[in-house]
């Protein structure tokens, strides 16, 4: 893994459900963002030899292989591309298969949920009998009662996030997307209202709307190449059942060879891991505040963190269906 470099990456405005990009095909999206991140790399889908495309919910519009069909919009008929679904964390689970290949890889990810409507993977036609939102909130909600946190707890670290996230300036890295209202260049986050303001999401519960992130349309990708670019260190795979993902989590981070950047939707596990002592990377753009692009969060602050900081870094993703994935960006 350490001969695998970061060459470049790029991603689209993450734009909130039903915004700006509700009309516009996820395929559109996903080319949009490998095209920018290829000449961000100075190479073109023809030199490459692989082509891994995350997608959360791969039916309807994000069916059929979206990653062959993005390969041959860029006129690269003879790139091998695969459509990968991991249920979160794909996207970053992809630089894994990337290492051991002697050429240039494109791993991407992308999801458009106002295309393809939330929980349409879950419904009865497509075979999937457990919805995972359900079963996903339970576990969060595990986690607080484990944890004791109360509702101030999660109000102050959502506040906390929001002002760090208020100091971070528009990057190069985000490549403007033309719609038919207009170029948008810049990030929609998701509205959602104040923490007061919201009734718990279960009974007796504590957790709302606003400590979770609303979800986004967008797509990022970066390219990677052996021996070549600013080094990934490390790409570390895991899982866990529910009633040990939480400490397996904190166990991951901890074990990060610099601090980490959590790409999770959840501002529970980033006060989890804030009680536990993990260093958490200086600046990294939260997925709380952003919002969720399900299998593109952890590619998204990939390419934040490394067009802001020249200081090693981790990024951290949990799946919803118990996964981990760690990556280690060493410092340029």
């Amino acid at each position: 893994m350490s001969s695998l470099g970061f060459l470049a990456g790029a991603r689209t405005p993450w734009v909130s459900r039903l915004g700006a990009f509700a009309e516009v095909h996820p395929e559109i999206l996903l080319a949009h963002a490998v095209r920018a991140a290829l000449d961000r790399a100075g190479c073109n889908a023809t030199d490459c030899v692989l082509l891994l495309v995350a997608c959360d919910t791969p039916v309807g519009a994000q069916a059929t292989n979206l990653a062959r069909r993005v390969a041959r919009s860029l006129d690269a008929e003879r790139l091998p591309a695969f459509t990968i679904d991991g249920q979160g964390v794909a996207g970053l689970a992809g630089l894994a298969f990337a290492s051991g290949l002697d050429g240039p890889v494109i791993v991407a990810g992308v999801d458009s949920t106002s295309v393809v409507a939330p929980g349409a993977g879950l419904v009865r036609e497509y075979g999937r009998p457990t919805p995972d939102e359900a079963t996903d909130l339970r576990f969060l909600d595990a986690v607080v009662s484990a944890e004791g946190l109360t509702r101030t707890d999660l109000d102050g670290r959502l506040e906390a996030l929001r002002r760090r996230a208020d100091h971070l300036a528009v990057g190069t890295m985000i490549a403007a997307v033309a719609t038919a209202g207009g170029a948008v260049a810049q990030d929609e986050p998701a509205r959602v209202a104040p923490p007061q303001d919201l009734l718990p999401l279960t009974d007796d519960g504590v957790l709302t709307a606003a400590h979770q992130a609303g979800l986004c349309d967008g797509a990022a990708a970066v390219v990677v190449a052996p021996r070549r670019g600013r080094a990934i260190s490390a790409v570390h795979l895991s899982a866990a059942p529910p009633d040990r993902l939480a400490d397996t989590l904190v166990d991951v981070c901890r074990a990060a060879p610099s601090p980490v950047a959590l790409a999770d939707t959840s501002v529970v596990l980033h006060e989890l891991l804030a009680r536990r002592g993990v260093p958490a990377a200086g600046g990294a753009a939260s997925v709380p505040i952003v919002g969720s692009v399900p299998s593109a969060d952890g590619l998204r602050i990939l390419v934040d963190m490394a067009e802001r900081t020249t200081a090693a870094f981790t990024v951290v993703e949990r799946g919803r269906s118990g996964q981990l994935v760690r990556v280690s960006l060493d410092g340029a």
